[in-house]
Formats: C-alpha cells, sequence, structure tokens
C-alpha cells in the first residue's frame, strides 16, 4: 500500500475534492459539513496521510496541533480526525500503517502524544 503524507498547505483543489468525496461516504450522516469542508469543529489538519487506488482517496487520516491539559499539565497533541477507510477496502489493515506514520511524523515533529476520540467499535485504532 502507497501512503502519501501532504502538509495541509500543499493539498490541492483536486484533492481536498476527492478526500471530501470519501468522508461523505464514510460518514453519510455529515455529508453536509463535509461536501463542503474537511475542518472539522472549524479545524484544519497540519497535515494529512492517505492511500489512493483507481484515483479514488481509501483512507484517510487527518492530524491536528492541540495543546491540553492534563491536571497542571500542558501537553501538546496530535489530534487524529477524520479518519476512514472506504467501506469496500475495511478489515485489510488500511489503518494501521498510515496511523503508525502519523504518529511517527507526530514524534518527529515534537508531540508529547496522539488522540483520538472514536465509538467503542474502533478503539484499537
Amino acid at each position: 500500500m502507497n501512503i502519501t503524507l501532504v502538509r495541509e498547505r500543499d493539498v490541492s483543489r483536486d484533492l481536498d475534492k476527492r478526500i471530501k468525496e470519501g468522508l461523505c461516504l464514510c460518514f453519510p450522516d455529515d455529508k453536509e459539513t463535509f461536501s463542503v469542508t474537511r475542518a472539522w469543529h472549524n479545524t484544519t489538519p497540519l497535515w494529512i496521510l492517505y492511500s489512493d487506488y483507481n484515483y479514488s482517496i481509501i483512507s484517510h487520516i487527518g492530524v491536528v496541533d492541540r495543546n491540553i491539559r492534563v491536571g497542571d499539565q500542558v501537553v501538546h497533541i496530535a489530534g487524529i480526525q477524520n479518519v476512514f477507510v472506504l467501506p469496500e477496502f475495511r478489515g485489510k489493515g488500511l489503518c494501521d500503517v498510515p496511523m503508525k506514520e502519523a504518529m511517527d511524523k507526530a514524534a518527529e515533529y515534537g508531540f508529547d502524544y496522539g488522540f483520538l476520540f472514536c465509538i467503542p467499535e474502533i478503539e484499537k485504532v
């Protein structure tokens, strides 16, 4: 699987459109939002990782820059957002490798931790 990392400032209009199409397919309840923007709760990723097949984005991870407070300590977090794998490609480990690459890049950039809110069915991610 070929995984591509792109800093947000380098995302082309075409790539943006293809990612939004994948988001709309995977999150139909949020289609109204994702048909217009990839920013979740007005937060645009710092960088993205994706894989494609036949000109479709089949998996995607967005990484946002956040500082959160844990007790008295401020922690620099690589927030994970807009994670998807197209339904026909699920169950093949297409999220594991890009997630590891996202966290390796976060460590390289000096983030303390990665953080993903998710539903119980995908806690293993």
